[in-house]
């Protein structure tokens, strides 16, 4: 049997948080401990539940999304954070990622793509779901995708998906030092020198993208 998951919600619209709690409750390793509307009540409820996740609606009305996913990365680093949000431009999941989300879910992800990626991060693996009607694309990368080896392609959505570069080795029968060999020649192509950088490019392209 899995073992149980316990998650935390946080989302401001009272119907959209009621329905999600169903949903969730609905998965039978998943236990919902609490509902909450904003990231001050998010605060009071991982204080006092100590949750595996917590799923975090970032279109709140008021405050900076940054600065509450850095106050609660910050406070609780045991508890891992999924993001949730309309928003679709790759600046704003860019600046999400390097502000310590664990997984980012656009509003129109599937239940099921919700669902894996509350697993994923509750596991410590990074998810990049990629929205089903991406907006602006931001600025281009040095090469495309066409212009990365298969190799290349494969290392890249294994990283967006939150594997490590041992996981990945041991996927693709190579070596750690391998990996790491892809792993350059990917940040030099796409100058793209951090991670959370080559995870943006990834969702911008699609590559690594959750499937039902």
């Amino acid at each position: 049997m899995s073992h149980r998951i316990d998650i935390v919600l946080a989302y401001h619209h009272a119907v959209v948080r009621s329905g999600l709690r169903l949903l969730l409750e609905r998965v039978g390793d998943f236990t919902v401990l609490a509902a909450t509307a904003d990231v001050e009540g998010a605060r009071e409820c991982v204080r006092a539940h100590s949750p595996d996740v917590l799923v975090l609606d970032l279109d709140q009305p008021t405050g900076s999304a940054d600065e509450a996913i850095r106050m609660l990365v910050e406070e609780f680093p045991a508890t891992r954070l999924v993001a949730m949000s309309s928003r679709r431009d790759s600046g704003f999941v860019r600046s999400a990622i390097a502000a310590g989300v664990t997984a980012y879910v656009p509003n129109t992800a599937t239940a099921d793509e919700l669902t894996l990626s509350i697993r994923r991060a509750a596991a410590g693996r990074s998810t990049l779901t990629q929205p089903s009607d991406p907006s602006s694309p931001g600025q281009p990368s040095a090469a495309g995708p066409q212009e990365l080896s298969t190799r290349e392609v494969e290392v890249l959505g294994m990283i967006a998906m939150g594997y490590t570069n041992v996981e990945i080795g041991r996927r693709l029968a190579r070596s750690v030092r391998t990996v790491e060999t892809h792993r350059s020649h990917l940040r030099r192509k796409l100058e793209c020198p951090k991670r959370a950088e080559l995870v943006e490019y990834a969702f911008e392209h699609g590559i690594g993208r959750l499937r039902t």
